[in-house]
């Protein structure tokens, strides 16, 4: 990561505002050289985020828009499971999003994703918006807005708490491990294409 970097809670903030882990490897920072060249050559002012995206996140997010032939092989998605496992950073999904809350980058976009993604994983309910749409909106360039509550769709899906306006039962899930959380979101229909491009979304470049 970069020495400019602050951790938050042990984890450190992506070009997306969302909070990730700070072992991986991370890409390296634009240098002015290359901005210089990017600013001569397109005619016009780069824009670029400040923060280091995650190595293999990127590495495999070029293989996939590239129409790499492994990508639907069993040792690609194996590739794609072990980035995620080591991508997020806490033991546990709840420790995860709880970060996010205090995380001076996240806003409100950024909780609407968290929500989406729950109802994706333990309902199936198709997103709201594409990964392109989530990737434009996302980003660590402005404030946050912390938050001192959960959602109800975080309340009901992982704490287990009743919502009337949910009728199907959820069970206590706090305790969830990342690793319980990716392998239901794999379990999803299209799960783990929506896995790979959220890891873009997430821990990606900008």
């Amino acid at each position: 990561m970069n020495n400019n970097e602050q951790l938050i809670n042990g984890l450190k903030v992506y070009p997306s505002g969302f909070l990730g882990s700070p072992n991986v490897p991370q890409t390296k920072p634009i240098d002015i050289v290359t901005t210089a060249s990017r600013l001569l050559s397109k005619g016009f002012t780069p824009q670029h985020s400040n923060y280091l995206a995650n190595a293999e996140v990127c590495d495999i997010w070029v293989d996939v828009i590239s129409g790499d032939p492994d990508y639907n092989t069993f040792a690609f998605k194996q590739r794609i499971l072990q980035c995620a496992l080591a991508s997020f950073g806490t033991e546990r999904i709840m420790d995860w999003i709880n970060a996010q809350q205090i995380n001076p980058k996240a806003g409100d976009n950024h909780y609407r994703w968290i929500d989406e993604t729950i109802l994706y994983v333990f309902e199936g309910k198709n997103r709201e918006m594409s990964s392109n749409n989530w990737t434009t909106l996302l980003s660590a360039g402005g404030v946050g807005t912390n938050r001192s509550i959960q959602s109800r769709i975080i309340k009901h899906y992982l704490l287990g708490e009743p919502d009337k306006n949910i009728w199907r039962h959820a069970p206590y899930r706090g305790d969830m491990t990342v690793r319980e959380f990716i392998l239901a979101w794999v379990r999803a229909k299209g799960g783990m294409e929506d896995l790979t491009t959220s890891l873009n979304v997430l821990f990606g470049k900008r």
